[in-house]
């Protein structure tokens, strides 16, 4: 894999729903795979939330962080929370550069709260 390479790993595991997302976002094709996943993980969705483990997400671009709040704003219209989980502090201070922090909500501290059970899906 190119280490920009963007993909996306759906996991769900007892209930709970999980996007692992590994690389940079750089094309609008990357940006509309990562909304048009959020909207696929939406129904099974049951308890309301979603974690989005960005250990592994690469550096923002300006049509990158627009991505991420069109998909967060697509689950919100849904009545869901993504969590996004274990942002690198570099992606952080980009999110902070741009206000954006103050719109997502952000789960920055290591290790990510999502549930263990979904961590273990992908290596």
């Amino acid at each position: 894999m190119a280490s920009d390479q963007f993909l996306i790993y759906n996991v769900s595991s007892k209930g709970c729903v999980g996007l692992h997302l590994r690389g940079q976002i750089v094309s609008v094709t990357d940006a509309v795979r990562l909304e048009h996943a959020v909207v696929q993980a939406l129904p099974a969705a049951g308890a309301k939330h979603i974690w989005i483990d960005c250990q592994q997400l690469g550096p923002l671009t300006c049509q990158a962080q627009r991505a991420l709040l069109r998909a967060d704003r697509l689950a919100w219209q849904a009545g869901i929370t993504l969590h996004w989980c274990d942002l690198s502090s570099a992606v952080v201070a980009q999110l902070r550069e741009s206000g954006l922090h103050l719109l997502l909500h952000l789960v920055a501290s290591s290790p990510c709260l999502c549930p263990s059970n979904l961590l273990e899906k992908v290596a």
